[in-house]
């Protein structure tokens, strides 16, 4: 079996390094800033660490189990990150960003919860979702093009919003202790401003600002409420060293309905994978024009392998971290080798019950506000995100009824479970299918189309300028757009007929922004663009002519593909408009 061109790294574009870089993702900083380095990070990844708490408290588990699924979820970050951070092989970007138990899988373990289904059986659903995702990113390519940012960002958006009724769990949780509601309040308001005046500072308590507002409420609770005895005696209980209790996938318990629940998770991180590798690889390479989609691919096949671990041993799904990814451009420090030194850090951590449990067993007021915190940024980010783009009335019907659809479950759960299957009742779920299905319905209403034969002789420029004026017109171009699919059409053609070719068929359309120029020719397929274009080319083979043509062709187009047909060849390149 020949595996796809994105598993060879020869074929990756080479990159330069940018000046003000302290560490590119090849270096290896000293132990002693290595370890200050990743420590910063794992500062970061702390926030998420409240989540598999959260879900092991929807399965009904005592602070022990919640205790071990933190653990197995840190495991789960690390292998993650290591796979992400491979330098050699098919899989893994080469990057080093660090992993965190991503929210947007937390709707799809708290509905198995709620219908009964076991954590083993959550796991086994994982398991398969990932590989039915990682099998249709491989059969259909285009799969990451029919996910809008928009339709992330209401992904993103309702998991903000799906946090709130948790932290309000939260922060209620020990009235069942007698404590006054007032002092909860209290309890929950220092910590929140304390966290919040933290990441405002001008200063290195910004990216320690979960930690201060959690020390913050702690000393207050400890000052107005009585311990908890349970709490206490679970800490006590703990050890200092002992492994987690893993939890074995139950494929016999998985549904089709919590399958198509995580399913739907799964692929919205998608989007999510893309966005980090990009901002990695632009501030890794002085020379950045565009994504480079190899390593990009690897990364994802890394994430989705990382998805199958983490459910075969029971850790909540990690994915990459944002604020790692932003921390480290921020720093000037990529180097893969301060997130291995993070991920073995998180595996020491995961061996020390008696620390895990520290952290899972916060105040039930603290816990609340870190959640808040976390579900605020997710929020404002979500709605970022929709707001990316210009929203067309299409583009807000599928926006504005996802997300309608996605507040009516919150407020109505038990109607639609009357109606609907119960996959589609999480917030998340029902929210992500309506836009996704609109988007689809109404996408074949904007898919628009344009093609020409055109005669190669001297008038072919001429030509080609009309055809690319006329769709320009027709489809709504940008003026950029137009200028690089007019080069990209010129110096294609002018390969064509050096090679005797006379007649060729242009093909121009546009969907949803995406701007896809084909051309259909007699003979063999065109070379691929070469990767590293030297001037000595010109006077090279003419398969090195035609590589550094291509190369010229495809400079400003998001992805270029020749393809062999029965008797006619093609090129087809994609532009975003």
């Amino acid at each position: 079996m020949r595996l796809p061109h994105w598993t060879d790294r020869s074929r990756d574009r080479p990159v330069r390094r940018p000046p003000d870089l302290l560490h590119t993702p090849e270096d290896m900083p000293g132990a002693v800033q290595g370890i200050g380095l990743a420590l910063q990070q794992i500062a970061l990844q702390s926030v998420y660490w409240l989540l598999p708490a959260l879900m092991g408290a929807a399965f009904g588990m005592d602070p022990a189990g919640m205790a071990s699924l933190v653990a197995l979820a840190l495991i789960g970050s690390a292998l993650a990150a290591a796979l992400q951070a491979l330098p050699r092989g098919p899989i893994g970007s080469g990057f080093g960003m660090p992993n965190v138990p991503t929210p947007i899988l937390l709707g799809s373990y708290l509905f198995c919860a709620s219908i009964g289904a076991t954590l083993g059986a959550a796991g086994a659903a994982l398991m398969l979702a990932a590989a039915a995702a990682l099998v249709l990113l491989i059969a259909m390519p285009r799969l990451l093009s029919l996910i809008p940012p928009e339709l992330t960002g209401l992904v993103v958006f309702m998991i903000g919003v799906s946090l709130l009724s948790r932290g309000v769990e939260l922060m209620t949780h020990d009235v069942r202790r007698g404590i006054p509601e007032a002092q909860l309040v209290a309890v929950f308001a220092v910590s929140l401003l304390a966290i919040v005046g933290a990441s405002t500072w001008r200063g290195v308590l910004a990216r320690f600002a979960l930690i201060v507002g959690g020390l913050a409420g702690t000393a207050v609770s400890l000052a107005l409420m009585p311990l908890d005895p349970a709490a206490l005696a679970a800490i006590e209980a703990a050890p200092w060293l002992g492994a987690p209790s893993l939890v074995p996938a139950e494929f016999g318990g998985v549904t089709p309905a919590m399958f198509l629940a995580f399913l739907i998770a799964v692929v919205c991180t998608l989007p999510d994978w893309l966005g980090d590798m990009t901002l990695y690889q632009r501030a890794s390479d002085a020379s950045w024009t565009k994504p480079d989609t190899a390593p990009m691919r690897r990364g994802i096949v890394a994430g989705i392998l990382g998805l199958i671990l983490a459910g075969g041993i029971g850790s909540f799904g990690p994915s990459t971290s944002s604020a790692c990814v932003g921390l480290g451009v921020a720093t000037r420090s990529l180097s893969r080798g301060v997130a291995l030194i993070g991920a073995g850090i998180l595996v020491l951590l995961a061996l020390s019950p008696k620390l895990i449990a520290l952290v899972v067993l916060v105040p039930g007021p603290v816990a609340a506000a870190m959640v808040m915190y976390v579900s605020a940024f997710m929020a404002t980010s979500g709605a970022t995100l929709m707001a990316s783009r210009v929203l067309d009335v299409r583009r807000t019907c599928a926006v504005g009824l996802g997300l309608l659809g996605g507040l009516l479950s919150l407020l109505s759960p038990d109607l639609l479970a009357r109606h609907l299957p119960a996959a589609l009742v999480s917030p998340v779920t029902l929210a992500f299918t309506i836009g996704f299905l609109l988007h689809l319905l109404t996408l074949p209403g904007v898919t628009r189309r344009l093609a020409e034969t055109i005669t190669l002789n001297e008038g072919t420029p001429p030509a080609v300028d009309r055809f690319v004026e006329s769709a320009a017109g027709a489809l709504g171009l940008r003026r950029q757009t137009a200028d690089a699919v007019r080069h990209a059409l010129l110096e294609t053609l002018e390969v064509l007929e050096a090679r005797g070719a006379t007649e060729v068929e242009l093909r121009l359309g546009i969907a949803d922004d995406v701007v896809r120029a084909l051309v259909l020719h007699p003979g063999a397929p065109l070379p691929m663009p070469a990767l590293r274009p030297q001037a000595e080319d010109l006077e090279g083979s003419l398969e090195a002519q035609e590589a550094f043509a291509m190369w010229l062709a495809a400079r400003d187009a998001v992805a270029c593909q020749p393809r062999a047909g029965r008797g006619t060849s093609s090129v087809a390149f994609e532009f975003r408009d």
